[in-house]
């Protein structure tokens, strides 16, 4: 945001660059402003992805932007030009999931265990071999190993006993939220039944 906003109330009838409705940062830009209070409908909205709406808002156009790393980094980088009203640590908004048709869990587990296991594996060799697998994942995003070191350090990646802690305990009553969210949004445009959509039986 530009450095004059101070809070998610200063927000309201300005224009924010971001992607469109069922997206991500838009889905982000919708939950933090509900979370304080507002509406999406508060602000108006300029369509752009979430690399172009980052540069165009370090280019000086628009009162703010809604991306995520490692467009995210261009901000932090403006100095007292802009600032980070508020990230994903601040509220935590955005859950990667692996997503499979119950058909397929119900005919094939076993692949399901090995993607799993796979997710598991993958944490384990950050640990093991971060500068390998920093190399690994900013190939996929066209970037160096350090620069995408640099930005994963605001990545919260969830090992087993976290994701068995946060299902436990926090995703239920984040699903309630998003499903809110995205009612308000129109992106959803009936009440879906959320206890399905959650499959615990592979997390351990």
């Amino acid at each position: 945001m530009r450095s004059a906003i101070s809070s998610f109330a200063n927000l309201c009838g300005k224009t924010i660059a971001v992607d469109g409705a069922g997206t991500t940062p838009y889905f982000v830009l919708a939950y933090m402003m509900r979370e304080n209070g507002l509406s999406i409908r508060n602000v108006s909205t300029a369509t752009l992805a979430p690399q172009p709406a980052a540069q165009a808002f370090v280019a000086g156009q628009f009162d703010g932007c809604s991306t995520y790393e490692p467009d995210l980094s261009q901000v932090r980088a403006m100095g007292a030009s802009g600032k980070i009203l508020a990230t994903t640590v601040d509220h935590a908004c955005v859950v990667d999931a692996l997503p499979f048709k119950p058909a397929f869990i119900a005919a094939k587990p076993e692949a399901v265990r090995r993607v799993v296991k796979s997710w598991y594996d993958a944490l384990a060799m950050i640990v093991a071999e971060p500068d390998r697998s920093f190399e690994i994942m900013g190939r996929r995003v066209n970037q160096t190993g350090e620069v995408f070191k640099a930005s994963s350090q605001f990545i919260e990646w969830l090992d087993q006993a976290k994701n068995c802690e946060y299902v436990g305990a926090g995703l239920p009553e984040f699903m309630r939220k998003a499903h809110m969210v995205q009612r308000e949004t129109g992106v959803v445009r009936a009440d879906v039944p959320l206890g399905p959509l959650l499959n615990t039986a592979f997390i351990r």
